[in-house]
């Protein structure tokens, strides 16, 4: 059975498995039910709405291919691990966690919380590290759709992309197709990046188009 943990960020684009599982994983949630006295009534619970999800653990980044290390893992050096995490600890994005267990399977989307690590005493190389996640819940406004059974709302998979701010030019592209791609139309790309007709026409390649 293929397990195991594996992180990514803006849709997959970035991301790994852990190449070490964790000896164990933390998780805590729950609910934000209060629990009243009421005069002849005795004690009352409220259940309110569920808390996000927290999931912590620790493990290491092996400098070497141990034998307790995950056969399908493609193998990075330490630093390149924590230059990962550091670098989407800065975005405002979540990152996508994934559990694949023999028993129960996570998917959430969430956002570090807290990721510490050192360098192990006795083992050049390696690379212990404590990581904290908090599930991220997607609270863009979902769109209306009108049906003769009256109002539906369109609850779609949330885009986990960064939105980016512009886009380099490859080869065989147009900025009609760029347009197409980013959701824009080609006129507006055009006005935004103040280009004659020519230049659109002829655009060269590894030239930076404005998005917004």
């Amino acid at each position: 059975m293929r397990t195991g943990i594996w992180l990514s960020y803006n849709n997959q684009e970035e991301g790994f498995k852990l190449p070490v599982n964790p000896e164990n994983i933390e998780i805590s949630g729950g609910n934000n039910g209060k629990t009243y006295s009421a005069v002849g009534l005795g004690e009352i619970n409220v259940i309110k709405e569920l808390r996000l999800r927290d999931i912590k653990f620790e493990s290491i980044f092996p400098a070497m291919n141990y034998p307790f290390v995950e056969k399908d893992a493609v193998l990075l050096e330490p630093s390149h691990y924590v230059g990962y995490l550091e670098k989407w600890l800065t975005k405002i994005h979540p990152i996508r966690f994934i559990y694949v267990g023999d028993t129960i399977d996570i998917n959430l989307a969430m956002s570090i919380e807290e990721f510490t690590y050192k360098e192990v005493a006795g083992s050049p190389g390696d690379i212990e590290y404590s990581l904290s996640l908090k599930e991220y819940l997607f609270y863009e406004a979902n769109r209306a759709i009108i049906t003769s059974n009256g109002v539906q709302v369109d609850t779609g998979r949330p885009d986990e992309r960064e939105s980016k701010t512009t886009h380099k030019v490859l080869p065989g592209e147009t900025l009609f197709r760029i347009a197409q791609k980013h959701g824009t139309t080609l006129k507006e790309l055009q006005n935004m990046n103040n280009m004659t007709d020519e230049q659109v026409k002829k655009l060269k390649v590894g030239s930076v188009i404005r998005l917004r």
